[in-house]
């Protein structure tokens, strides 16, 4: 008896090693675990690469290496002979039958079509997929779809004012999902998918409209692109339209009972779009680009000019402005007061404090009045050889390296004239030394310092007799002639750390300026509004009505740093803005 079980187990198992020859699998991985190394089968014979074509244009098909002798060699010739009905890419094929290689996906009658998201891919398949895509066209294989389910044109929509709003209606892109919803309403009983299903338990249909009840119970009408579009401007610029903000508009129509699946979308798109609300709208404050900052790396290359003034009281001559220039990176300051500012004394300021001090420098950053853009002033900086720089007369902080020397000599003065208002000309020369004696935050060292290479005898040293002035009169000659060598060498020492200094202060005002920067650009073509200016200048027929923008332009010509050239629609008179 066990002599027989012995037998039958050996049976068994020269038939499961027997059966393992006669495993098929679909899946390559399936069989290589199904089998072992030794029982592995070869799927075919080993092959040889067949050039059919030259060697510059390729045409590999292969054949089997155990092929010998005279079949292999007809085998050849007949593949040379006959290699025209062969195709090696799609545009050697354009008279193909497409019923043997058009692909056909059968659908169930009834079933509506669901679209899939797309497929994500590796980034290096991503490369092969377009390559490929890329020849189907060109073969013509395939063809771009223009005209997709649910598309929108473009909707002129007349306004109360006679004029033309143009807009684009993309709130039929959504109404896919409520009519499914209102045929499942209709006919329960017809095949629909579950998520269909799950949201039509949100909606009812009261005589022929559709409704959704809300968190409470509350039913909201649902509305059509059409309808949204009358209630939008009911609410928003009708009788009793308050030009409301976008969410304000959502709320106030959801109270109403009102509804469609992107209220909120496009209530703030129709508040942003209102002409009125734009011409009307506040000035923008943020900065439309980043900030760029320019730094001149060594002692008055630039300076920088501005007028104080006109000042109120003037002083006992008569004086009523304030002449300020700085160094951008010593932050030395020059400043004379002055009777009337005309063109001549603005070039005797940048001749007598500046050049026969400091040298010829590369640039002047002034404003945009009328002494520093005159032809006088122009024709005597190109005759020294300076460069002029001009910033915005609305935007003078453009300038801001001298408005932050103003506001400095501004305030010593206020602290020096005491219960003398009118002796204000005689503190600016005191105020001078004290700015220059002064550590600047930018650079953390005072101005003094970075021009001469030490700090200023000042009166405290003279009469408390400090240590600096104990030594010097001490020091021999020798010792003497090498603190002068070593205070030239501490000199750009200094200049390179106030640099470095300065940058990091750049960089973190960049930083600061750059988070509420908020990017706005047009291109050519584009209809835009333009700031009324001067700012404060109201029309004579409006008086305290009047807009604050003007317009609309169009963008003519676009350059770097937001900068445009903008003309009327129905002119051709262009402008800079």
């Amino acid at each position: 008896m066990d002599q027989e079980v012995e037998n039958l187990k050996e049976d068994k198992e020269q038939e499961s090693e027997l059966k393992l020859y006669f495993i098929f699998d679909d899946s390559p991985l399936g069989f290589e675990r199904a089998t072992k190394e030794e029982h592995k089968l070869e799927s075919q014979d080993l092959l040889e690469e067949i050039n059919l074509g030259t060697i510059e244009n390729r045409k590999v098909t292969y054949i089997s290496k155990l092929l010998q002798g005279e079949l292999k060699e007809e085998l050849i010739r007949v593949l040379h002979d006959y290699k025209d009905c062969f195709a090696w890419d799609y545009d050697e094929m354009p008279g193909l039958d497409r019923g043997l290689v058009e692909h056909r996906l059968p659908m169930i009658p009834g079933k509506k079509l669901v679209k899939q998201s797309p497929r994500k891919f590796a980034p290096e398949v991503i490369g092969k997929i377009k390559e490929e895509i890329e020849r189907l066209l060109k073969a013509k294989f395939i063809r771009t779809s223009r005209y997709a389910e649910w598309i929108s044109n473009v909707v002129p929509v007349m306004k109360k004012n006679g004029k033309l709003r143009v807009c684009i209606d993309f709130r039929d892109l959504n109404t896919a999902l409520e009519k499914q919803i209102v045929e499942y309403l209709q006919n329960p009983n017809m095949k629909i998918e579950r998520k269909i299903k799950l949201q039509a338990l949100n909606y009812v249909l009261l005589n022929s409209e559709l409704y959704r009840r809300g968190f409470d119970g509350v039913l909201f009408k649902c509305l059509g692109s059409h309808e949204s579009y009358i209630a939008m401007a009911e609410i928003h610029e009708g009788i009793c339209g308050a030009h409301q903000a976008g969410e304000k508009m959502k709320w106030t129509l959801s109270r109403k009972g009102f509804y469609w699946p992107t209220m909120i979308r496009d209530c703030i798109e129709f508040a942003k779009s209102c002409e009125e609300c734009q011409r009307h709208g506040p000035i923008q404050k943020v900065p439309a680009s980043e900030l760029h900052s320019i730094i001149k790396p060594w002692p008055f290359r630039g300076w920088a000019i501005d007028i104080i003034g006109q000042i109120h009281p003037s002083s006992s001559k008569n004086h009523k402005y304030i002449l300020v220039a700085i160094d951008y990176f010593t932050k030395w300051v020059e400043a004379i007061p002055l009777k009337e500012v005309e063109q001549k004394d603005i070039i005797n300021f940048v001749e007598d404090h500046v050049i026969t001090r400091f040298g010829i420098p590369q640039t002047i950053t002034t404003d945009k009045g009328t002494v520093f853009i005159g032809r006088k002033f122009a024709q005597y900086a190109q005759s020294r050889g300076i460069k002029l720089i001009t910033s915005t007369s609305y935007y003078a902080q453009a300038n801001d390296q001298v408005e932050a020397a103003n506001k400095v000599v501004i305030g010593l003065i206020k602290k020096h004239i005491s219960s003398k208002p009118r002796n204000w000309h005689e503190t600016v020369v005191q105020v001078l030394w004290a700015y220059r004696n002064s550590p600047r935050d930018a650079t953390k060292t005072t101005p003094y310092k970075l021009v001469y290479g030490h700090e200023a005898i000042l009166p405290i040293d003279i009469n408390l007799q400090s240590i600096h002035i104990q030594k010097q009169n001490e020091l021999p000659i020798e010792d003497y002639w090498n603190l002068m060598y070593d205070e030239l060498v501490s000199l750009e020492e200094e200049r390179l750390i106030a640099l470095q200094n300065l940058v990091q202060q750049k960089e973190r005002v960049e930083k600061t300026y750059n988070k509420r920067a908020k990017a706005r650009s047009f291109r050519v073509g584009d209809l835009v509004l333009k700031v009324i200016l001067p700012m404060d200048q109201k029309s004579r027929h409006f008086g305290k009505w009047s807009p604050k923008w003007e317009g609309p332009f169009i963008i003519d010509q676009v350059y770097s740093k937001n900068a445009y050239v903008i003309k009327e629609i129905n002119s051709n008179m262009a402008k800079n803005v």
